[in-house]
């Protein structure tokens, strides 16, 4: 006998489950059988039933599908058939070879043509089994038909073939054979009773068994439906829940918040807006608790980064949300999981630096190798410094068609490296044709060693992945390779035990399949993280404790929830399109009640509609984040929304909410703009008040001078090297140095392909040192050894040919640095001196020579260089050392052009003003830009005006190419689009005495003196 009880609140159907289930079973030790769509929907039953009877215990909940393969399957046996899920795709692939020769099997054996390592067959094989799976589920008599001779179709061949293959049959023949033996009385072991709760359309073999089952098990089904409002009826939401919207049009009220619609730019806007919508509904009732809001969107896997980003602020952030992303694939939940997946996937590929370093960037791994964080970040420099891009050795170069090179490979890398571990910094000297790196610390040998026994073990699990194996070999060697590269903690074991069974059952399946071929590793990679995936190992379910829940918007996961969101409803995205195959019976001849992912989706958008009791959320990417142009939703959110308009006058209008395209836009926290735009976000609030305010007022990045850094007193030492550091950028100086925030322009990153064409910096890095080779006379017309070991050439005759290109121009300059420094080699200076007010600099000047400082850069002469030779300059002269500087740069053309830097007549006195300035700086940004400044004294030395000159300036510091400017991201945290060039620009909002310096004022002290002195030598 089966009871229907249909409601549209779960929680009528759950009072109607909690009364079958009160009645105690026969035995305090059987089961209480329970069908349900998802675990998510399981979860809630169980804590729900739990609250209402107190004590409730030993329930099974389990799928449809499921149960029916477990009510049918022979259990003694301990193996799985041919037909079972887990053994389909490979009894397919075994069968394949057999019959492919068959006329019948034309269409197959085309397709399979050119498939020599039996890949294409395994996936084919794999789509086989997902047709006959569906046809066993939703068209039985057609099967049944197969199996009587019926049809010479090559399916029809290759479903017979599986039959006399398989020892236990079929799912629908199973379910027959069940039928049979209930109808005879001869079945035992059924459930005392069953109930089916919110499964959704069943498929035939199912609804066949719980026939059967009817006639001796009392069943109880419950169903949801749509009904009476759950919501509050005059509200938009109670009317969306009605079965019948719109029997009488009403006004929208405008306190009505019961659904709301948002348009945004991306999904990270969506999540911004959700997140301002989820607490101003927390703000608005006391009772809401995060634990009441569920966020359910159909791609959620592509929200999860976006998500994170928004919601996984600071946990001591007054406004910060707690929250957890259910329905998420193993690899991205559990760390070891993803941890192998991605060692597979390396290990395989052209195992380029960025990719190899994201391994040990993953806290399984570097722990197994006993790496930190910080060591990691060390072992970055060390890919960078050593000339790293990608593959193991020249082997591996060879195997993906490239030229058997170590150039630019880990083993070339790994070469320099512990050549320079163990021979300290080299210079120019080669080893055995290595270059060593630059000297490593003796403290950073663990590191190193790490590092070496990594990229080692990597090497030769590449060769352990390489060619076919069995799947009994692929589960050693995976497994292998999961002890020697994942660490196992208490904490981590289980995740290691999942891998371990997965892969076991995956040997096991094709053992039973009596497919024992050898496979690519591609074949057993994907059967992993499909077996991984379908064990639901990082999968969630039920509601967090305490916690927003987001989860798919899948069947199941619609449980009744205060406040629902939609996040993602895009068209295109939702409903699914179906993807069918061509040789799909059940597509090419639908019937009534086939499974449509179309109408699933559908349905389960009705249920999430339904499941909203206070709050219904749906955001969407409305518009183009390029272009603006307009996007629809979901075709279902615009159905709800004409069914709005049938119910209340134009109230679609009133409930889409257009977001800006941008969180810190002035229209969030304008009175004047639309009310239904709020934020919460303070840093969105002061990014919008800069934005609005005048452009001679900064924004906030500090508020009021710092304290001196710690241990920075008048009477601390000063080197060159520092005080030279800080004027080449003071803001940049006081941001990176004094506040410690590095911007990710200054974060070199990785390479992944090996030089081909070379950038200014690149070209510069190799013309630099090539200055002084040829200076100290050694002849450039032959690539010099230091460089061929380097990596930093493109390999091969690019290379060679470059470096024609290259060495001319260096070789001119280095030889005039050596007219201008003399017949002698320059010895170092030392540098001690004590100021009038006590303070003193330390340090080395390494470039005096005869006939004075010489000083070279192959570049454009630029600010930073010329107060840099200033800084030298001083010193020199304050040491006693009476003889010019000489700056060496290039022109326009690439020629050497030289300036010089004559007597000073106080030279102390310069010194003392700028060790006043770098002291100042170091509690407060100052607005000294070298190029905008060296333009600045330019002008006055030639006879400008103060005000011409600063016009001139001003322009230097907003031009394309001002990267001392507007065009520094540095300069931009600090004076955002404010015109700190302006005499009255302002920093602080406080007394007058606390702002820093002007502009005019820092280039007259520091760049007119400099200038004053300078002048070009023909």
């Amino acid at each position: 006998m089966t009871q229907v009880q249909r409601s549209n609140q779960l929680e009528a159907l759950l009072d109607g489950l909690a009364k079958v289930v009160e009645t105690p079973l026969s035995s305090p030790f059987a089961k209480e059988t329970i069908l349900v769509p998802s675990r998510a929907l399981a979860g809630w039953l169980s804590t729900e039933l739990a609250k209402r009877h107190g004590v409730w215990a030993n329930p099974d909940f389990v799928t449809p599908r499921a149960w029916v393969d477990a009510l049918t399957t022979d259990g003694a046996a301990g193996e799985k058939g041919a037909f079972h899920p887990a053994t389909l795709t490979w009894s397919i692939a075994a069968l394949l070879p057999a019959h492919v020769e068959d006329a019948a099997f034309a269409e197959v054996r085309r397709y399979l043509a050119d498939d020599e390592d039996g890949t294409k067959r395994l996936a084919l094989a794999a789509r086989i089994a997902q047709v006959f799976d569906r046809y066993v589920l939703h068209r039985p008599e057609l099967v049944a038909g197969w199996e009587r001779g019926e049809d010479e179709h090559w399916q029809a061949k290759l479903f017979r073939a599986l039959v006399a293959a398989d020892r236990a049959t079929h799912l629908a023949a199973r379910v027959e054979r069940l039928a049979a033996e209930i109808r005879s009385g001869r079945r035992e072991g059924l459930p005392e009773r069953l109930s089916v709760f919110c499964v959704g359309p069943i498929a035939p073999v199912v609804a066949r068994a719980l026939a059967a089952m009817s006639d001796v098990v009392p069943i109880h089904a419950f169903e949801l439906e749509a009904g009476e409002p759950i919501a509050p009826e005059a509200s938009v939401l109670g009317q969306l829940q009605r079965a019948r919207p719109g029997a009488e049009r009403r006004a929208l009220d405008p306190a009505d918040l019961s659904v709301s619609i948002h348009a945004c730019h991306s999904a990270t806007r969506e999540c911004e807006a959700l997140r301002d919508q989820i607490l101003a509904a927390l703000q608005a009732d006391p009772s809401l608790e995060p634990r009441d809001i569920r966020v359910l969107c159909p791609d959620l896997e592509s929200y999860a980064t976006a998500i994170d980003a928004v919601f996984g602020g600071d946990p001591k952030d007054p406004l910060h949300l707690p929250y957890r992303l259910a329905d998420r694939p193993a690899g991205a939940t559990l760390p070891v999981v993803g941890s192998l997946l991605a060692l597979i996937e390396t290990a395989t590929s052209r195992m380029t630096a960025p990719a190899v370093l994201d391994l040990l960037y993953r806290e399984p791994i570097r722990a197994r190798f006993g790496l930190s964080e910080a060591d990691v970040e060390t072992v970055r420099g060390w890919i960078i410094e050593s000339g790293v891009r990608w593959g193991a050795d020249e082997a591996h170069r060879a195997e993906v068609g490239q030229p058997a090179l170590r150039q630019n490979t880990w083993a070339f890398g790994i070469d320099r490296l512990l050549l320079g571990y163990a021979m300290g910094a080299g210079g120019d000297e080669t080893f055995a044709g290595v270059l060593p790196t630059d000297d490593i610390d003796g403290s950073a040998g663990h590191t190193l060693g790490a590092l070496a026994a990594f990229s080692e073990q990597l090497f030769a699990l590449r060769g352990e992945l390489t060619g076919p194996a069995s799947l009994d070999t692929w589960r050693e060697r995976l497994s292998s390779a999961l002890e020697r590269f994942v660490a196992s903690t208490r904490t981590t074991e289980y995740q290691h035990q999942i891998v371990r069974s997965a892969l076991d059952d995956i040997a096991r399946s094709a053992r039973h399949a009596g497919f024992d071929e050898h496979v690519p590793l591609a074949v057993a990679r994907d059967a992993l993280a499909a077996d991984l995936e379908d064990r639901g190992a990082g999968s969630g379910g039920g509601a967090g404790i305490g916690a927003i829940t987001f989860a798919s918007l899948a069947p199941g996961r619609c449980v009744p929830s205060r406040v629902v969101a939609l996040l993602g409803m895009n068209d295109g995205d939702f409903p699914r399109a179906p993807h069918t195959l061509g040789f799909d019976l059940m597509a090419a001849s639908p019937k009534e009640g086939d499974p449509s992912l179309r109408e699933d989706d559908r349905r389960v958008f009705r249920e999430a509609l339904l499941a909203a009791r206070d709050r219904l959320v749906v955001t969407y990417t409305g518009r183009s984040i390029k272009n603006d142009a307009e996007r629809p939703p979901s075709v279902v959110v615009s159905e709800m929304l004409d069914a709005i308009d049938v119910a209340s006058t134009s109230a679609s209008a009133a409930l889409v909410v257009l977001h800006p395209l941008h969180a810190f836009s002035p229209r969030y926290f304008s009175a004047k703009a639309d009310d239904r735009l709020f934020s919460h976000s303070v840093q969105a609030s002061e990014a919008a008040k800069a934005m609005t305010a005048d452009r001679g007022k900064a924004p906030t990045f500090v508020g009021e001078p710092l304290p001196p850094p710690p241990g920075e007193d008048e009477a601390r030492p000063i080197t060159v090297d520092e005080l030279a550091a800080f004027f080449a950028h003071p803001v940049q100086a006081f941001v990176s140095r004094r506040v410690g925030v590095l911007l990710a322009g200054d974060v070199t990153p990785l390479a992944d392909r090996e030089p081909l064409e070379l950038d200014g910096l690149e070209k510069w890095a190799i013309q630099m040192p090539l200055v002084a080779r040829a200076r100290a006379g050694e002849d450039l017309d032959a690539i010099p050894p230091a460089l061929a070991a380097s990596g930093a050439l493109p390999l091969g005759t690019v290379g060679n040919v470059l470096y024609e290109d290259l060495h001319p121009q260096p070789t001119a300059m280095g030889k005039l640095v050596a007219e201008l420094l003399g017949p002698t080699a320059p010895e170092p200076l030392e540098i001690d001196l004590t100021l009038d007010d006590g303070a003193r600099i330390l340090g080395w000047l390494r470039s005096v020579g005869a006939k004075g400082q010489v000083l070279h850069r192959y570049s454009r002469a630029r600010g930073k260089h010329a107060v840099d030779a200033w800084i030298r300059h001083l010193v020199m002269l304050a040491s006693g050392v009476r003889r010019p500087t000489f700056m060496i740069a290039k022109d326009a053309n690439g020629d050497p052009v030289v300036h010089e830097l004559g007597p000073v007549k106080r030279p102390l006195v310069h010194l003392a003003e700028l060790v006043a300035l770098y002291r100042l700086g170091q509690r407060v940004p100052l607005p000294l830009f070298p190029d905008p400044a060296s333009e600045y004294a330019e002008k006055r030395v030639s006879g400008k005006t103060a005000e011409e000159a600063l016009v001139a300036a001003t322009k230097e510091y907003r031009g394309d190419y001002a990267y001392d400017g507007i065009q520094n991201a540095y300069v931009v945290k600090v004076y955002g689009d404010g015109e700190p060039t302006d005499p009255a620009f302002r920093l602080f909002d406080g007394p007058s005495e606390e702002e820093p310096p002007s502009f005019v004022e820092l280039a007259e002290r520091v760049f007119v003196p400099l200038r004053e002195h300078m002048k070009e030598v023909p």
